[in-house]
């Protein structure tokens, strides 16, 4: 078998075996970023004599353990001689490999051995390099909850976990099949002042309108199974946290925290300005929530004010309008009300009498009477989220459920004059750019990426957000496992995975406040459109990019609209003379004569 290939239809030679029957669609597995190749790419003639009984050599009938060891050891030998690029490369097909390996490893004895003696050459990616781990000290597994509570004196590396698994569980099963060691047991921690007393009374009820909070944020995220597993969160306050830290040999270290979050109760000490960042961390981790900056930065905001009823309000309401605009306050929650009872409450400053009884208003909104996917959980005690039976997969078009009362008469347009003009006004800027007249710092994939985010419309009570949660609550509809990206980082929004196929879709998530028709345009940032041709390059059934418009009904709703990859699907694109002309290069006119053609 070694050195036997034969031509695909591109006209590609690939070695024997890399071939398979199959690749995708439920118990199949992926081609590992197009390493894999399935015997449709070759032609009807050549499948035939693969597939004959007097052919000596038998075709595994999807990817094997073997073809992903063999992938694997091809990583760790780039990433010794060739490392440029290569995380990119890799990082969404090493979780798939790494899987395919273990999953045969437990049931073929020759792949495990094959496996143990090839662990020796094993790379891993550790802080933005390469590293070889035989025979390196200080790598670790991170399976802390948060490095807040190790102190900065402390050296240590930890490998990067999304390279390992999709799952915490598929990581720390790789690790220890890398042998690495565990970050949690390299450290002994002990917590003194966590037997706090009760925090005051109009702070404990700005707290619960705060958990209230998250929890109607967290709706369009969790499934209906998690929706019932949020027990009352309890808030106290000690007058002295402290956490002592010590590793083996060394000496015991005091870290700096003001809050803990143990089970379903919140320690907190000093001032709120000192311990809200460290409080919104413990809460963010509790709920489930991922990388998050605007929520951790608005949430942070609350817990600042939770002393100071009238500037809780207002950092309460710009919370509830970017990230929970169907939240309805749970019967008899009023943050409002001060206490004087209890001896470690901070006097209060000016008026606190008022309660948010202010913005109820803007708070309280009918709820949704057709059937619909909420995007926020209902309040405490009712019943789990119910999904319109009519809605699947398979007729996108259906809306998902919003209980807000805005109509789109207000809303702005966006169309392709309108955009148009944009890029004439933009043209100049452009021009330099390509000319390097923009400085690095300025960041323009990343300024681009921003302002294609934008909804048009111009309304700032939905954020991008918002639509991000609704594609969210669509991929869980459709039963799909999303994860929501950071939101500044560049190329797509949500990273969702088939758990029955491995397969992941990249989402970017366009948001609009008016249905999609005729000339209303979306646009793509340079770096979604570099992401797009990227994937589309590959050519691996593992990982499509998706554009996914969620548009907002004349009722109210929302509809998602999921495109499949634009520069696969589009025959051809559309340069319009009228902006792309601007940009051209030392145009100039030039003249013909007769004798010019001969």
């Amino acid at each position: 078998m070694l050195g036997l290939s034969f031509p695909a239809n591109d006209g590609k030679r690939v070695p024997f075996d890399r071939i398979v029957r199959s690749v995708g669609g439920g118990q199949l597995r992926g081609t590992l970023g197009g390493r894999i190749v399935p015997l449709t790419r070759f032609n009807e003639q050549l499948i035939e004599e693969l597939q004959h009984d007097s052919f000596p050599l038998s075709i595994p009938g999807t990817t094997t353990g073997d073809q992903a060891l063999d992938y694997l050891r091809e990583v760790w030998q780039r990433a010794r001689s060739a490392p440029a690029r290569l995380a990119n490369d890799v990082r969404d097909v090493l979780p798939l490999a790494y899987a395919y390996c273990l999953d045969d490893c437990a049931d073929n004895p020759l792949l495990r051995n094959r496996w143990e003696a090839a662990v020796v050459e094993a790379v891993a990616f550790v802080d933005r390099r390469w590293i070889p781990l035989v025979d390196t000290e200080n790598i670790y597994f991170d399976d802390v909850d948060d490095r807040r509570f190790f102190p900065e004196t402390i050296e240590l590396l930890t490998v990067t976990a999304g390279h390992l698994g999709n799952s915490l569980d598929e990581q720390l099963r790789t690790a220890k099949a890398l042998r690495l060691p565990l970050l949690s047991s390299a450290f002994h921690r002990e917590w003194r002042g966590e037997d706090g007393q009760l925090a005051p009374s109009d702070w404990v009820l700005r707290f619960d309108f705060v958990c209230q909070l998250l929890l109607s944020a967290r709706g369009a995220e969790q499934t209906d199974s998690e929706a019932g597993e949020n027990p009352r969160m309890e808030l106290r306050r000690s007058q002295n946290l402290v956490l002592t830290v010590s590793s083996a040999g060394g000496a015991a270290e005091c870290v700096p925290v003001n809050a803990r979050l143990q089970g379903n109760v919140l320690t907190v000490s000093g001032r709120p300005v000192q311990f809200a960042a460290d409080a919104a961390k413990e809460l963010l981790r509790n709920r489930g929530f991922r990388q998050r900056g605007e929520l951790a930065a608005d949430l942070t905001g609350m817990l600042t004010a939770i002393a100071e009823d009238q500037d809780f309000q207002l950092a309460a309401e710009k919370f509830r309008r970017s990230f929970a605009p169907g939240f309805v306050p749970t019967p008899g929650i009023q943050p409002g009300s001060t206490s004087r009872d209890n001896e470690m409450a901070t006097e209060p400053e000016g008026d606190q009498s008022q309660t948010l009884d202010a913005v109820k208003p803007a708070v309280e909104k009918p709820a949704v009477t057709e059937p619909s996917i909420p995007i926020a959980p209902p309040p405490e005690g009712a019943g789990p989220h119910e999904v319109d039976p009519r809605f699947d997969k398979s007729e996108a078009a259906k809306p998902i459920g919003d209980d807000s009362a805005e109509t789109p008469s207000s809303r702005g347009s966006y169309t392709r004059d309108r955009a148009f003009v944009r890029q004439k006004a933009l043209a100049n800027e452009l021009r330099s750019s390509l000319k390097g007249e923009i400085t690095p710092s300025a960041g323009v994939d990343e300024a681009d990426e921003r302002e294609s985010n934008v909804d048009p419309r111009g309304d700032a009570s939905l954020g991008d957000e918002v639509y991000r949660q609704i594609a969210a609550k669509y991929e869980r509809v459709c039963g799909r496992s999303p994860e929501v990206g950071d939101p500044h980082q560049t190329g797509w929004d949500i990273r969702s995975i088939d758990s029955k196929t491995g397969a992941k879709r990249l989402i970017e998530v366009k948001g609009r406040g008016c249905p999609w028709v005729r000339d209303q345009v979306v646009e793509l940032s340079r770096a979604q459109v570099r992401k797009a041709f990227d994937t589309a390059a590959a050519q691996t059934s593992d990982v499509s990019w998706y554009l996914y418009v969620v548009e907002r009904t004349d009722e109210g709703r929302f509809r998602v609209l999921p495109i499949e990859n634009p520069t696969r699907v589009a025959s051809a694109w559309i340069l319009a003379g009228e902006s792309w002309r601007e940009i051209a290069a030392e145009p100039r006119l030039i003249s013909i004569s007769t004798e010019d053609n001969g």
